[in-house]
């Protein structure tokens, strides 16, 4: 019942901008057909020439549907990994031997597309549709208007480099890579033939967290306090990038700029009636990303991010919601002014991509991301760092169908507090091989 009320409120939406119609697009995500896979969700969907397309006897308007159906089966040789992409966060420490073996339709999807012109202008709506990656829930992937530079709905964010990458199997993609969609209202502007400039208010989604640690105010000895993250924003968040492309490829610089809240409570034993205080931190990010066409065949990609409080913006460890993370001296009491901090992390990922034949390509990649600890406190979440490495090979039957198959290898490491308040480090490792039909219409 479920399914059908998102498939028609799917028609729906893009019958009501069937008036419209374009010879070219104007917005931000991504529209052109790429032939490849790869982690970028923007392979999957956005094709721009769908292959089932209808428009009047003056094709004064076009409709589209599109879509792919992708079918991934994965084996776990070592380390099994709770998630149906091998996010490196989900990692099990002590490793353990599982030979797990599984089947999904995870990034399958369909997406439907109007196109028109308004004042000489064009308009693009979009509106897509598919399995979630990690269940076997139908949700929404992209719902949003273009039109003169604007986009406002729900798209892939502006700190975002979706030109960026190497093609992977694994649906999570280098545990650094940054490829989130959110709620947003953007605008981009070309200055020129190469030359891009966008910005971006967005909210993107994260669960409310409820925590209790054993944190107390120096003015109340006695008191413990119950720190937690609220499920909504007072601000947006404030993006930013530019891209340069030329002959040799792209280089795009992006900035991202929070304010994350959360309350004080000092009645730890309800949750209701408390009464608390409202505080916030100020998070930041910066990204560096290139794509480098060292021939026509092998293409290097680059990419370094590194602020504070952004992990809801970086593949394979947004789930864990760590923007924010309760901190106390080891040892001592953590002073009622300053308990909670926005993590700090750096990560970043090197790949190369080669095409042997327009069938056959492979590519590796590598990637690290790092969370800054200070010395002598302890956070409420344990995990250091991680790293991940894949290698693969694809072969296009055609533009519409592809088959993949590629080894992942990751490492997690996280840090634990001894009776002693030394610090005590604790590794895990994981392997898995994936192999992938998909295919496009």
């Amino acid at each position: 019942m479920m399914k059908m009320r998102l498939l028609s409120l799917s028609l729906l939406f893009v019958l009501s901008f069937n008036a419209f119609a374009q010879e070219e697009n104007d917005t931000i995500a991504p529209m052109n057909f790429n032939p490849q896979i790869g982690f970028f969700q923007k392979v999957y969907s956005d094709e721009k020439d769908p292959r089932f397309m209808v428009s009047d006897s003056k094709d004064n308007f076009k409709f589209g549907v599109g879509g792919t159906l992708l079918l991934t089966g994965f084996y776990d040789i070592d380390g099994a990994v709770d998630n149906r992409g091998f996010s490196i966060y989900s990692i099990p420490i002590p490793t353990d031997y599982c030979g797990n073996f599984g089947l999904m339709v995870s990034n399958s999807r369909v997406n439907f597309k109007v196109v028109g012109t308004v004042m000489g202008k064009p308009l693009v709506s979009f509106l897509e549709i598919g399995v979630d990656k990690n269940t076997t829930n139908i949700k929404l992937r992209q719902a949003y208007l273009s039109y003169g530079g604007f986009t406002i709905g729900h798209t892939y964010s502006m700190f975002n480099d979706l030109d960026g990458g190497v093609m992977t199997v694994d649906l999570e993609g280098p545990n650094t890579s940054v490829g989130k969609t959110h709620p947003l209202i953007a605008y981009r502007h070309n200055i020129g033939r190469h030359l891009s400039l966008a910005v971006g208010i967005e909210t993107p989604a994260f669960e409310e967290f409820t925590e209790r640690i054993d944190v107390k105010d120096i003015n109340k000895p006695d008191s413990v306090l119950f720190y937690f993250d609220k499920d909504f924003q007072q601000i947006p968040d404030f993006t930013f990038h530019i891209k340069y492309k030329g002959y040799f490829g792209h280089v795009q610089f992006g900035a991202l700029f929070r304010t994350l809240y959360y309350y004080v409570n000092d009645k730890p034993d309800t949750y209701e009636n408390y009464s608390g205080e409202d505080r916030s931190e100020f998070a930041y990010g910066l990204a560096l990303s290139s794509n480098i066409n060292i021939t026509k065949k092998l293409v290097l990609a680059v990419q370094g991010v590194g602020g504070r409080g952004i992990s809801e913006y970086i593949n394979n460890i947004s789930s864990a919601h760590i923007d924010l993370l309760a901190k106390r001296k080891i040892g001592e009491n953590c002073d009622y002014g300053n308990p909670v901090i926005a993590t700090p992390i750096i990560g970043g990922y090197a790949g190369l991509q080669y095409s042997f034949t327009d069938k056959i390509t492979t590519s590796a990649v590598y990637g690290q991301v790092h969370i800054f600890r200070e010395d002598g406190y302890q956070y409420s979440d344990n995990f250091e760092d991680g790293s991940y490495f894949a290698i693969n090979a694809f072969y296009s039957v055609d533009k519409y169908l592809r088959f993949g198959l590629e080894y992942l290898n990751g490492y997690k490491r996280v840090y634990e507090i001894t009776e002693n308040n030394d610090v005590a480090h604790h590794d895990g490792k994981s392997s898995r091989f994936d192999i992938s039909v998909k295919y496009s219409f």
